[in-house]
This record gives structure tokens, C-alpha cells and sequence, in this order.
């Protein structure tokens, strides 16, 4: 016997034979309170029937799924990426080993051949003590196969299969994804309690952080969630001890994806050709509210509220350096590449706590200049994750020239570090090269 997870094929409301709502009607029950059971529940009513009372020996508790996504508004395809509340069984000791998946979108085509057709005493043993029923991941097991404790052997064949697969382990762009939409959930990577983690110090004098909350990722990245949206490689470096977290995820919407694992949910923006970015399907709490018409966003932390997007942005069409707006030409700088500079020449130059982005236009009279401002953090993680060559700037001949655009936002544990492409990866640090402008737009 066990507790059924909280989704519903059909409304537990309506008696009729017409109350199938197979997996279309996710909005119905994500994002909402705690259900609950009573056993052994006595229920008592005062002699004149105006009074009750009830008492109950067991109570199961139980929390909906989250999600970021919009219940209100909708993709083409009524898709979400559901998530569950908290972590419930850590990284396994042996995440390093098995396979991984290599795709950066989807995690169930990363996990579903891993997991497929493999008996549950692979990756976990049931055991029953004094009378509790507790499933632990074998040491031997890795991160994806960590997920399958979510998941059930419905038909008890011993395996989980083809539509049992449910619950998986996302990929690295579904994580970060998860911090574009923090302020929607309840319980997101990283929290209001949660505090900076431990350092420790290599080759001497290099500062690395411990995995305290790292996720571990199905394609075997990692993302640093103190920092938001910064990721890398979960294994085989220096400056970061191992993984200690993981959030497994189900599509919403979808009724099952083993006969097809590239489906996958839909994205939460719109974009048009001129690059505007329309948030018309994130829920409405992870959006800034405040339109800014001229000028910049004030200087903020990545867990701001001012590090959020506005309903639409649009972003622009050349990069812009401390030697002006990119040319067909080059640059401006030396060899014609963008020089590598700090965070206050970019984004607060002049001493006004303006960007380069306040020189910057383009309409031929000029009109629109004044209303381009320097992108925050999870802007610069959208049109990233949409089209990196925006963002970043690798020259393979030049270590210097790998820095890319920088934002407003800085580290909410150290004021000195910003928010910036460095290589292909969003990261927090001191240099970069050029900023990509954007604007809120209506």
C-alpha cells in the first residue's frame, strides 16, 4: 500500500462518467495547500447539532507540485515543468559513476535510458523496520537513477518502464530554468533561510566553494544555486567540492513521454524577430511589475526583486563597449576586439551609476537613446539560454577575450562580484568585455 502522488487523471470532484481529464488539467492541482488524510477519525457533534469536533490518531500530509509556470496562460502545447518540494534523498555516493545523458534541455531523454527495464534493487533496497517502509539509494547508484525513489511499479513487475517513468532528474537548462521562476515556488533551490556557503581553499591560495547547494544535473553539470544561475561541470575540478542536492522534475501535460523522449515541456516566452522576449506563459509572481521607460535598473543582488524580467524586454542588436557600439568594422578596440575591463567601466561608468547602454541607440535620429539599459542577471540567463553568441565572446587565441556582457547584478554574499558570461558559462566575477543592451517594451 502507498499513498498515491498528488495528480489527478480525473476531477475528484465530478461523479460522472465525463470527469476524465487525463493530463490536461495540470493547472487544476499544482501550486496549491497541502492535502491530507485522517485515519481512525472520530468525528463528534454537539447534542444541539450547532458545535463539532473530531480527532484523528494519523494524519498523511501531503504538498502539490510546483511549478513557475503560468496556471493561467498557456503555450501552444499546455505544457509545465513540475517540480517536487524538497530534496528527499541527496546526491548518492557514487554520482560520479554510470551513464549521464548528454542533452542540456531534456532530462528524461537523459534518464530514460538509464533507467528503463532495470530492477528496482539496482539502485535501492526496501527495507520494513518497526513497521516503517523506507526505500534507500544504494551508494553504488548515480544522480539520474536517485529519481527513480519518485517513481512506481505499477504493474509490480520489480522494474520501472516505459510509462512508469515519470519523475526524472532535469537537465542542466531545466535547472536554471528553475531560478527564472524562484519567486513562483514555494520551496526553490535556494531560500530566504538558506545561508553562504562554506569555503576552503586549493592550490594554496584559490577560494572554492563546498556543494552545499549544488544540483546535480542528468547531462553531469552542476549549478551553483547560491549564486542563481551559474553553472558548470559536476565533476573533475578544483574550485567546487562535490554536488550535495538534486530536485526531481515531471512534465505536466504531457501523458507520457517513453514513446517519445525529445518531447519535452514548452518554453515560458514568445520571441519575435526583433528579439523581444515576451513572458507570456511565467506565472506572474516571477515577473517585475515596474516598466522601466529611461534610464537604468537600480544596482541589486541576485535574490532582488529588480532581478526579474518586465513582461516584455527586447534585446539589442550589437553589443556595446567602452569604445562604443560594435561596427561592421570591428570593435574599436585594439586588433579590432572589445578590450577586457571591469564591472564599473561597463555598468556604472561616469560616476552616475549609468552603463554604456546609455549611449547607445538605434534608430537613425536617435530617438531611442537614453531608453537601452544593462540587462540583470535572469535577463542575461533568458537570451543566453535562448542564443549564447549574444552574450558571450571567445577568442581561441586570446585567454583574455573570453570574458563576455555584463549586468546589473551582483552577488548577494559579495557586492564586488557581478553577473557575467565567462566562457559559455554564466558566472559571477570582475571582468568583462562588452554589455547587451536591452529595453522594457509594451
Amino acid at each position: 500500500v502507498f499513498v498515491d502522488e498528488y495528480f489527478y487523471e480525473n476531477n475528484p470532484l465530478e461523479t460522472s462518467s465525463n470527469n476524465n481529464w487525463g493530463n490536461e488539467n495540470w493547472e487544476e492541482f499544482v501550486n496549491k495547500d497541502d492535502r491530507y488524510a485522517l485515519l481512525i477519525f472520530s468525528p463528534q457533534k454537539s447534542p444541539d447539532g450547532e458545535s463539532s469536533y473530531a480527532s484523528a490518531k494519523y494524519m498523511i500530509t501531503q504538498k502539490s507540485i510546483q511549478t513557475y509556470y503560468s496556471t493561467e496562460k498557456f503555450n501552444s502545447d499546455k505544457t509545465a515543468l513540475g517540480m517536487e518540494h524538497i530534496d528527499e534523498t541527496g546526491v548518492p555516493n557514487g554520482w560520479e559513476s554510470g551513464s549521464y545523458g548528454s542533452s542540456q534541455e531534456n532530462g528524461y531523454k537523459n534518464t530514460y535510458p538509464v533507467v528503463n527495464n532495470t530492477n528496482i534493487s539496482s539502485y535501492g533496497t526496501e527495507t520494513l523496520s518497526n513497521g516503517k517502509n523506507t526505500f534507500t539509494i544504494n551508494d553504488a547508484a548515480n544522480a539520474i537513477q536517485a529519481c527513480m525513489a519518485r517513481n512506481r511499479d505499477e504493474n509490480n513487475d520489480g522494474k520501472i518502464s516505459g510509462s512508469e517513468v515519470k519523475w526524472f532528474l532535469p537537465a542542466i537548462n531545466q535547472l536554471v530554468g528553475m531560478f527564472l521562476g524562484a519567486e513562483s515556488l514555494p520551496t526553490p533551490l535556494f531560500g530566504d533561510g538558506d545561508k553562504q556557503p562554506g569555503t576552503y581553499t586549493y592550490n594554496k591560495k584559490e577560494i572554492g566553494t563546498y556543494g552545499t547547494y549544488h544540483y546535480i544535473s542528468s547531462d553531469k553539470q552542476r549549478l551553483w544555486s547560491e549564486e542563481g544561475a551559474t553553472f558548470g561541470p559536476a565533476a573533475g575540478i578544483l574550485y567546487a567540492k562535490a554536488p550535495e542536492k538534486l530536485r526531481c522534475v515531471r512534465t505536466l501535460g504531457i501523458s507520457s513521454q517513453y514513446n517519445s523522449t525529445s518531447k519535452k515541456e514548452g518554453k515560458i516566452y514568445n520571441m519575435n524577430n526583433s528579439y523581444t522576449f515576451q513572458m507570456a506563459y511565467l506565472d506572474k509572481q516571477s515577473i517585475r511589475t515596474s516598466f522601466i521607460e529611461n534610464g537604468e535598473l537600480d544596482l541589486h543582488h541576485n535574490f532582488s526583486s529588480y532581478n526579474r524580467p518586465y513582461t516584455a524586454f527586447q534585446v539589442a542588436n550589437k553589443r556595446m563597449t567602452i569604445d562604443g557600439i560594435e561596427t561592421s568594422n570591428g570593435w574599436g578596440g585594439s586588433n579590432n576586439r572589445p578590450r577586457p575591463t571591469n564591472w564599473e567601466s561597463l555598468v556604472k561608468n561616469s560616476g552616475l551609476s549609468r552603463s554604456v547602454c546609455t549611449n547607445y541607440f538605434e534608430n537613425a535620429n536617435k530617438s531611442d537613446k537614453g531608453s537601452w539599459r544593462a540587462p540583470n542577471q535572469r535577463e542575461l540567463m533568458i537570451i543566453y539560454l535562448q542564443d549564447p553568441s549574444l552574450v558571450e565572446y571567445q577568442v581561441t587565441d586570446a585567454y583574455d577575450y573570453r570574458y563576455g556582457s555584463f549586468t546589473r547584478t551582483c552577488w548577494k554574499f559579495n557586492e564586488n562580484d557581478h553577473f557575467t558570461v565567462d566562457k559559455d558559462l554564466i558566472t559571477k566575477g570582475t571582468v568583462g568585455s562588452f554589455v547587451r543592451c536591452v529595453r522594457d517594451v509594451k
